[in-house]
């Protein structure tokens, strides 16, 4: 029997991928593999134990990329312009939305990423860091 890959269905799947902080050894990990616990809690993120990459450090993929098209993950640091609007902020998951956003100052003000739009109203995104490698980019004002 022949499977036969069905093409539209694949352009519209989202890549689902994710990154974490190796607080350990300070460096960011592309993960591979997930173990989770009966209550969904990840166990082990690319056999590392916890203490090494620890859950909470577990970044999303966005499924956006940047202007030099490099992925734009959770936790990551970015500059956006917008419509002639520039803003800095940190990429944000939201429970209650179930959705991707850029935290920026002051920490009530929050851009929602629609990954593009009209010609208009196109948003270009710049990765510049993340919260880990690069704390020093986070201003109170920021977060």
């Amino acid at each position: 029997m022949e499977i036969t890959k069905n093409v539209f269905w694949s352009t519209m799947v989202k890549q689902i991928k994710f990154r974490v902080w190796d607080s350990k050894n300070k460096k960011m990990r592309k993960v591979e593999c997930i173990k989770f616990n009966w209550d969904g809690v990840p166990l082990k993120i690319n056999g590392c134990i916890d203490e090494e990459c620890k859950s909470e450090n577990l970044m999303q993929f966005t499924g956006l990329l940047d202007r030099s098209g490099k992925d734009i993950y959770e936790a990551d640091i970015v500059d956006v312009w917008s419509s002639g609007s520039h803003c800095t902020g940190v990429i944000v998951w939201s429970v209650p939305t179930a959705s991707f956003f850029i935290q920026v100052p002051p920490p009530e003000c929050i851009w929602h990423l629609s990954g593009g739009g009209d010609e208009d109203n196109e948003e270009t995104f710049e990765v510049i860091g993340n919260i880990y490698k690069n704390p020093e980019l986070i201003t109170k004002e920021t977060v």
